[in-house]
């Protein structure tokens, strides 16, 4: 019999899937089951808040994010359903003493219900882990462009000048966003621009040699992308 420690951010979560309604309740169920693989969790919060009755955006967050939190814990677990449920419902209803037991009853049956629909969603979070378990991730860049006159001694113009490109990346690092500058000039960029041709060209090299396996697309939300 195993006890589980859970963390205050995700308690909403768990009230809230024992009190939606049954339709409400259906309704996720449904969309869990359904939900393709390496579909981003944002386009699926927005994509679903429309078909509950009585869920708000806020609610539907915090029940996915603990859904999210309670797959990852059952993977590691080696229990089966039931037996995971009733551990985890137990240990619900000692972290809340305002929880009756009835409705600690209506927690395990319906993670059971959930967990039993997991699949894709289970698939979703290892290829997220993984495509993301590095020191620092991408998030986003620009190029901010300046000229940038000579001057003579004498501080006049000699109408020359140089074109300087900041490569400014953001990135993650232990989920804090930061900042990267580099300086480049037209030689880098397409140094650059070569470099980064070489390595999509290598990714579909790479996706169209292993047709064993589907690739997990992010972006596009689903497997085996063409390029």
């Amino acid at each position: 019999m195993a006890t589980y420690s859970i963390p205050d951010d995700f308690l909403p979560g768990f009230i809230g899937i024992i009190n939606m309604s049954d339709n409400d309740f259906n309704t996720l169920q449904s969309l869990i089951g359904n939900l393709r693989i390496a579909e981003p969790l944002g386009d699926f919060l927005n994509n679903s808040i429309d078909k509950f009755a009585g869920v708000s955006p806020n609610e539907l967050q915090a029940i996915v994010q603990s859904l999210v939190s309670i797959g990852g814990i059952f993977e590691n677990a080696n229990y089966n359903i039931d037996e995971f449920t009733s551990d985890f419902s137990r240990s619900f209803l000692i972290s809340q003493s305002d929880v009756k037991s009835e409705e600690g009853e209506v927690l395990k049956s319906r993670l059971s219900i959930l967990l039993s629909n997991f699949n894709n969603l289970s698939i979703t979070i290892k290829g997220e882990d993984l495509l993301t378990d590095n020191q620092k991730n991408f998030r986003d860049a620009r190029i901010i462009s300046d000229v940038r006159l000579l001057f003579n001694n004498d501080l006049s113009s000699n109408n020359n000048a140089v074109i300087v490109h900041n490569l400014k990346i953001h990135y993650y690092e232990n989920r804090n966003l930061k900042d990267f500058f580099v300086a480049l000039d037209l030689y880098d960029l397409r140094k650059m621009k070569s470099i980064i041709d070489r390595a999509i060209e290598k990714h579909k090299i790479i996706n169209d040699t292993y047709t064993n396996l589907s690739f997990l697309d992010f972006n596009n939300a689903g497997t085996n992308p063409s390029n």
